[in-house]
């Protein structure tokens, strides 16, 4: 089920997806970790939901996005962090890779080399990158 949420409220994408699913998700997650699309995530989950957070938040963000705490004790709704995918899903994902299904290499915004990376981290923390950096250069 796909929704197009573009100019909607979080609260009107949670409607559309609890009124679709009738009653709400039992599990959502966020990748983007934009304030909109956490909450958008977690207003979707029904009684009990858990909602996962993999993304880090944005520059705008800068690491804080506020949730709707009366409705997550209301509602029961567990929340998680998870930061990126453990190795034993490896298995699986590689093969999705090799057939073109994923593209990686589309979510990596600079390429730096190995010298770099100390900047990259300061950057970070000022929550001035976008994307991911990958190291490409070793040398």
């Amino acid at each position: 089920m796909t929704f197009h949420a573009r100019g909607l409220s979080p609260e009107q994408v949670a409607q559309a997806v609890r009124d679709a699913t009738g009653g709400g998700i039992h599990v959502s997650i966020d990748a983007l970790g934009r304030g909109f699309t956490v909450n958008q995530s977690i207003h979707s989950l029904r009684k009990h939901g858990r909602h996962v957070q993999v993304g880090l938040t944005s520059q705008e963000e800068r690491g804080r996005v506020a949730i709707p705490i009366d409705n997550l004790v209301t509602g029961e709704w567990e929340v998680v962090g998870s930061k990126g995918n453990p190795h034993p899903n490896y298995d699986e994902l590689l093969p999705l890779v090799a057939r073109g299904k994923l593209n990686p290499a589309r979510l990596v915004t600079r390429q730096i080399a190995l010298g770099d990376v100390t900047d990259t981290l300061q950057r970070m923390t000022r929550f001035e990158t976008v994307g991911f950096e990958a190291i490409a250069r070793f040398a």
